[in-house]
C-alpha cells in the first residue's frame, strides 16, 4: 500500500498535460483518462485551461495516516522520530517502483 492518488479528467478541451517536477516528465491527459500516482511524494501540476475550454477532474486519494499505519505493520510509532524515519523509507521504496524514462535524442 503506497497511497496512490487517482485522477480522472473530463470536459471539452484539446490538450492537457499533467507534469511531475521531480520526475521531469509531462504526460498527455486526454478527456476520460485515469492516472494513478503517489501524490504525496510527486509534486505535480496541470497545464493551463485555454479560452473556450472546460475541464474538470475527480480525484481519489488515501490518507497518509493510513499509509503510515500500514507501513508500521498496523501499529503506531512510539516516537515522532521513528514515525518520520519509517515514513521516509516508505516514500523511498515507493519512488523506486518508478523506472526512469530513456533520454530522447
Amino acid at each position: 500500500m503506497f497511497g496512490l492518488a487517482g485522477v480522472f479528467s473530463y470536459g471539452d478541451y484539446t490538450k492537457l498535460q499533467i507534469s511531475f517536477t521531480k520526475a521531469k516528465v509531462s504526460l498527455d491527459f486526454p478527456p476520460g483518462a485515469l492516472c494513478f500516482f503517489p501524490s504525496h511524494v510527486l509534486h505535480h501540476f496541470n497545464s493551463p485551461i485555454l479560452p473556450g475550454e472546460t475541464r474538470a477532474s475527480m480525484t481519489m486519494f488515501m490518507s497518509s495516516d493510513v499509509v503510515k499505519w500500514n507501513g508500521l505493520g498496523g501499529k503506531v510509532a512510539n516516537t515522532p522520530e521513528a514515525q518520520q524515519a519509517a515514513y521516509r523509507q516508505r516514500c523511498i521504496d515507493a519512488w523506486q517502483l518508478f523506472q526512469p524514462l530513456p533520454d530522447s535524442d
